[in-house]
């Protein structure tokens, strides 16, 4: 019992770190600013913080880590893999304004989309999240094998 809320109170406090880090260091304005950081602060994605809580409740402390590793890896792998891809559509619409074809504005809008949150940041939650139930599971099962 004493393990869950210590666990608890733990990642409590890595997501404290973790959000004082963003905000101060990737969100807009800051000094490394990112558009993924700066999109989930404006649209509230700490309340992840909520389901870190629930799974650690439930006696579910892989789900709950993973939770709160692929929230951060997921900023920085959506940041990275958002500003690839926007950088290779801008230049795809370079390349046919460089040979004299016709670019719409609708067209150079979407060039310029940054998919660091939606749908990477989700995915790279989405599989933190399944690799943490997996293993909560297998670490349940194997638990029962050695009391049987």
């Amino acid at each position: 019992m004493k393990k869950k809320y210590f666990q608890l109170i733990f990642l409590m406090f890595i997501y404290l770190i973790g959000y004082i880090l963003c905000k101060y260091l990737f969100s807009v304005g800051a000094p490394l600013a990112s558009y993924t950081a700066g999109w989930l602060f404006v649209n509230q994605f700490m309340y992840t913080w909520v389901f870190v809580i629930v799974f650690s409740l439930l006696n579910k402390p892989y789900t709950a880590s993973f939770i709160t590793l692929g929230c951060f890896l997921g900023i920085v792998i959506g940041q990275v893999i958002g500003n690839w891809i926007k950088a290779i559509n801008i230049q795809n619409i370079q390349d046919l304004v460089n040979d004299g074809i016709l670019v719409t504005a609708e067209q150079e809008a979407d060039a310029h989309l940054h998919y660091g949150v939606v749908p990477i940041w989700f995915i790279v939650i989405l599989l933190f999240l399944i690799t943490g139930v997996i293993l909560d599971h297998r670490s349940k099962k194997k638990k029962s094998n050695l009391t049987s």
